[in-house]
């Protein structure tokens, strides 16, 4: 069970090193100020400051997806991103020290705890990884695995599949033909493919793709049925898409895995559910005043409905549910559009129009800065929804399109977490993006949802939504 949930225990092991470390630091604090320090000061750090300094740190490095990546991120992004956190944190720390005028911490004990919590941080950051990296030498934390077909991926891909085991997959050889990136590597048939699962306890299938099918390779889900196996996609188009999300763990996206429903407790959906009841909440509240606002700003522009609802869901047969937000175009918008379709710019199920005639004056504001969105707080607060997740697809749409059931079967995990107000495509550019292409950031975010992941991910979605980034 460790070795299969290895990767969890790092993590949380992570988190644990950063408050004992910091506690330390208060401590050495007190051991060093009076022999360095030429004010008399006596180094103690007030329990009051250092609990919220470590509550500071803690949330810049949960947003900063230093503790969902602890595991598979490279040592230098890793003490970079403590670091840069740290920074961060000492930077916010002295803003409110100086506007508090918090007078029970002297200057030096301050500068002397930043210092020793940076020594330590680094010292603390390096011995993980070199734990981390004993351990997989072990197997804690990493799964057997083949590539199928892999003259199909790009020399790059196959390069950093192979030579970073810090990424927890032990590749043990390839199906069918292949090109010579490592010698000691075997290679199989795809008619021995079943022979070699079970001989070799293979975990993971890694199968190359352009896009959401399986390239042929349907057939391989047969193997998944009765053993611990994963079918994973990899692809230039989902790195590169993970890489400019600010995510640097991406080896594939998860297609079929077996034990799917057990990874994804009651208990980890119980706290997203508390999440997102505690920040829509909390949303409504502050942002009331501006929702009032904007209801009187449309009803004096175009009048009634001040909202628009639209039955959307998941995927194709999906749970169907009433999705709202402020009214951006004309009242008949709807009747209009359906004259409009050859018009679409975009793809797949989205309907798309850079320069979208129905679209009002305020609308186009309100578009911009994603402030029509808003509303769908209470879908959040009502359960339809979430805070963070996969957008949900307009159902009048999602009929219109001609895709074959293996695309709908591979789009069905999406399901799987609720429809979210944002996601990975919000960060990644909006509406700059193809369909496909935010198929698979929401297949990604499927596999690796937490509350940490949706903190990181929330804290993206701003400089997005303030600048108004690929909205149209």
């Amino acid at each position: 069970m460790l070795k299969r949930r290895w990767k969890q225990v790092f993590v949380f092991t992570n988190l644990i090193n950063d408050l004992f470390v910091f506690i330390v630091s208060a401590q050495l604090c007190k051991l060093l100020a009076p022999s360095l320090l030429k004010n008399g000061s006596i180094g103690e750090i007030p329990i009051d400051f250092l609990s919220l300094f470590i509550l500071i740190y803690i949330l810049f490095s949960s947003v900063e997806g230093l503790y969902r990546g602890s595991y598979h991120i490279s040592i230098a992004r890793y003490t970079f991103g403590s670091f840069k956190t740290l920074l961060q944190t000492s930077l916010v720390i002295v803003t409110i020290l100086v506007f508090t005028k918090y007078a029970n911490l002297e200057r030096g004990d301050l500068v002397l705890f930043i210092l020793t919590s940076s020594i330590l941080i680094f010292i603390s950051k390096l011995l993980l990884k070199k734990l981390n990296s004993i351990m997989q030498n072990y197997g804690y934390g990493v799964q057997r695995s083949l590539v199928i077909d892999p003259e199909h991926f790009s020399e790059t891909l196959m390069k950093r599949l192979i030579y970073n085991p810090y990424l927890g997959y032990d590749i043990i050889g390839f199906v069918g033909k292949s090109k010579n990136y490592k010698t000691d590597l075997n290679k199989y048939n795809l008619n021995e493919l079943q022979t070699v699962l079970n001989s070799e306890k293979i975990e993971t299938l890694f199968i190359p793709s352009t896009d959401l099918l399986l390239n042929g390779y349907q057939k391989l889900l047969k193997h998944t049925k009765d053993s611990n196996l994963n079918i994973k996609v990899l692809s230039p188009t989902s790195e590169l898409l993970l890489k400019h999300s600010g995510i640097f763990d991406l080896v594939g996206v998860t297609f079929y895995d077996s034990s799917f429903d057990s990874k994804y407790s009651v208990i980890k959906k119980y706290l997203k559910r508390v999440f997102d009841i505690i920040g829509s909440s909390i949303l409504l509240l502050i942002l009331s005043p501006l929702l009032i606002v904007v209801s009187l700003l449309i009803l004096v522009e175009s009048g009634w409905p001040i909202i628009y609802k639209q039955k959307r869901a998941s995927f194709k047969v999906g749970v169907v549910f009433e999705f709202i937000k402020f009214r951006s175009m004309v009242s008949d918008a709807e009747q209009l559009r359906e004259e409009m379709d050859e018009l679409n710019e975009s793809d797949g199920v989205l309907f798309k129009m850079k320069k979208d005639p129905r679209i009002t004056k305020l609308g186009k504001f309100i578009r911009k800065f994603s402030i029509d969105e808003l509303p769908q707080l209470i879908n959040v607060l009502k359960g339809e929804m979430s805070l963070v997740g996969p957008r949900p697809l307009p159902i009048i749409d999602m009929e219109k399109m001609n895709f074959s059931n293996e695309f709908w079967q591979a789009i069905k995990r999406r399901s799987n977490v609720k429809p979210g107000m944002t996601g990975l495509w919000q960060v990644y550019g909006r509406s700059n993006i193809k369909f496909n292409e935010m198929i698979l950031l929401d297949l990604y975010y499927v596999e690796n949802y937490s509350v940490l992941f949706d903190l990181e991910i929330i804290y993206q979605t701003i400089p997005v939504v303030v600048f108004g980034k690929g909205a149209w």
